[in-house]
């Protein structure tokens, strides 16, 4: 199916696509600093001062990774339709 769409038709998915890979980089970026400051031991005293100033954050990133679920079955109905 994807093969025989044409560009008009494919925007608005490359679109979305690019949205989700700059979002994708981002967290990714958050993530390996966090992963970075954890091994070298940093971050374990500030740990409450950054909670304070990320209220809601682990339901944002709940959020985010139901959405994660939702692309990852979106592609697997796009790959199966072609």
């Amino acid at each position: 199916m994807w093969k025989s769409m044409s560009e008009e038709e494919k925007a608005p998915y490359e679109v979305k696509s690019g949205q989700r890979k700059v979002e994708y980089e981002k967290q990714m970026k958050a993530y390996n600093k966090k992963q970075e400051n954890s091994a070298n031991g940093i971050g374990d005293d500030h740990e409450g001062e950054e909670d304070e100033e990320d209220e809601g954050s682990e339901e944002k990133g709940q959020h985010l990774k139901h959405e994660e679920d939702d692309d990852e079955e979106e592609e697997d109905d796009e790959e199966e339709e072609d």
